[in-house]
């Protein structure tokens, strides 16, 4: 609160930014640090002092508190992309993505009449509710409850995989129906239940961890998916009845890996292409994506997760207890263990053995890789191996944070390339035989191709790869067809083998100075570089 009001009160100033700055930049808050700031950025001290302390300045933050906590943003960092939440310390690539979205939006609120420099204001009224727009904008007395738009706790910015886990809750009931989607074992006693949107860009982070829990776990495990479409994201809930509507001609779980892997186009054109592609019979879909009884189906499961608690996508139960987020295989595979020993009369310790949060397992494993793309000298003191699925949009921006890292090593560290396809990801083979042939061609050009690569992880195609590699100044010749030659094919399922003998399950896995990188709290900068200092002993 003293530093709350000692901002507030350089921006009586016009010095918000800078004191901003100073303050988180030092992390040093006290009264005589909140002073020499405001001495360095040039206040006038006598004003400042009692501006920090005026009941303007007071009344303005407690304003600020209510409206925040009304509008269902629950903690900070927190943010509001013309209405819409976005929640947590994001990476740079989720602002990104929110604010393509909110450029797309404000362009067809142009296109309508909505003058420009009004067209925020609009959209947040639309998103986020007129209260929202009255507190936030207006500065009006904050009552009543939230918005039903930023209430919702955004999928695009409640990625649990990069922050503290919630504390572990009593048991649940969720409300189940008999023909509910379900894999893996129906008669297993751990069940998983998993509350998704299909537009919801974490939530597509979820099923590979969890085909990798029922190719270790099926026959202990069985999965059920509930839908739990947010109403900000405008084509979650027709995707939702769209896969209901698969499901209906036994075909969910096909349906919905094409609609996770096909995210960015959902449309209505999509739904149809889809369930041709998975030869439903078109007529039955359609009339039952359009009956009333599907789309009531939507809102009983919605309702059903609202009684367990679920405030926001993905959300995940095992046996009834809440296990968070898009948590990380490693997070299941705890779990369970924990559930199978219980059911087998075992006692559980306090605290599950195994890999912590954000940890490194004790094991070291030799895994560097003959002719891998590196980068850094071989004789670096530290070597950090990512194991990459490179048509995974999250494997790109580990990628440019293990580069920084390089880069500011002064030489110290290597980073070492090594390929993991997931197999329910169709472009990812094709892309780790095309990055293989340029890494034998050229290893400075094939960084860069790399980086292109995991750029265009959405739209990879033979043309797309070829096209890159001219941009990136390879011979696309070269590259051409590299997917269909046994020499590359052979070098990724090299790849592939020795981060499956590792313990690799998912993309991207990282291996600090031969420890394996648990990275359920996350894999921003300051956590890497960490865990890296920590590999050493």
């Amino acid at each position: 609160m003293p530093a709350a009001k000692a901002a507030m009160a350089a921006h009586a100033q016009g010095k918000f930014w800078e004191f901003h700055d100073l303050a988180f930049t030092t992390k040093k808050l006290s009264a005589a640090d909140l002073e020499s700031y405001a001495q360095q950025i040039g206040l006038d001290l006598e004003k400042w002092r009692a501006d920090m302390n005026s009941q303007q300045v007071l009344d303005k933050i407690l304003h600020d508190q209510s409206s925040m906590v009304k509008s269902g943003a629950g903690g900070t960092p927190s943010f509001f992309i013309n209405g819409k939440p976005l929640k947590g310390a994001q990476p740079f690539p989720a602002f990104q993505t929110a604010i393509e979205e909110a450029l797309k939006e404000a362009d067809a609120e142009i296109a309508k009449g909505t003058p420009a420099d009004n067209v925020s204001k609009v959209l947040t009224a639309k998103n986020a509710g007129q209260t929202f727009v009255d507190w936030v904008w207006d500065g009006k007395a904050v009552t009543g409850a939230a918005s039903p738009g930023a209430a919702a706790d955004a999928g695009q910015g409640r990625d649990q995989a990069r922050r503290q886990p919630e504390a572990p809750s009593a048991p649940v009931k969720i409300d189940l129906l008999p023909d509910d989607p379900v894999k893996g074992n129906p008669e297993a006693a751990i069940t998983i239940v998993e509350f998704s949107d299909f537009q919801c860009p974490y939530c597509s982070k979820v099923p590979p961890v969890l085909k990798s829990v029922v190719e270790q776990y099926g026959k202990d495990v069985k999965i059920i998916f509930k839908q739990f479409p947010l109403n900000f994201h405008k084509e979650a809930e027709p995707s939702a009845r769209a896969s209901l509507a698969a499901h209906k001609q036994g075909k969910f779980w096909e349906y919905h890996d094409l609609l996770f892997e096909n995210q960015r186009a959902l449309s209505a054109t999509l739904y149809d292409s889809l369930a041709q592609q998975l030869g439903l019979n078109m007529e039955q879909f359609k009339k039952d994506m359009a009956d009333p009884a599907i789309a009531k189906r939507v809102q009983d499961d919605m309702a059903a997760g609202q009684r367990a608690g679920v405030r926001g996508t993905p959300t995940a139960y095992l046996n009834g207890v809440k296990l968070g987020g898009a948590s990380s295989f490693e997070a299941y595979k705890t779990a369970i263990e924990t559930a199978l020993a219980k059911n087998r009369g075992e006692a559980v310790p306090d605290k599950p053995a195994g890999p912590t949060l954000g940890s490194l397992e004790a094991t070291k494993v030799k895994i560097e890789g003959e002719g891998a793309l590196s980068l850094g000298p071989a004789g670096a003191a530290d070597t950090i191996v990512v194991f990459l699925d490179l048509q995974d949009t999250f494997s790109a921006q580990v990628v440019g944070i293990l580069e920084q890292l390089q880069k500011e090593s002064a030489g110290k560290l290597r980073v070492v390339i090594r390929h993991f396809p997931l197999p329910f990801r169709e472009k990812a083979p094709m892309a780790a035989a095309a990055l293989a042939a340029a890494t034998a061609l050229d290893i400075n050009k094939a960084l860069v191709y790399l980086k292109s690569i995991s750029e265009s992880a959405n739209e990879l195609s033979e043309q797309k790869l070829k096209d890159l590699a001219t941009a990136a100044g390879l011979d696309a010749a070269k590259i051409d067809g590299a997917w269909n030659s046994a020499k590359w094919k052979e070098l990724v399922d090299a790849d592939i083998k020795a981060g499956k003998a590792a313990g690799v399950m998912a993309s991207p896995t990282l291996f600090m100075n031969g420890r394996k990188y648990t990275g359920m709290k996350g894999y921003e900068k300051d956590m890497l570089s960490a865990a890296l200092a920590e590999s050493r002993q």
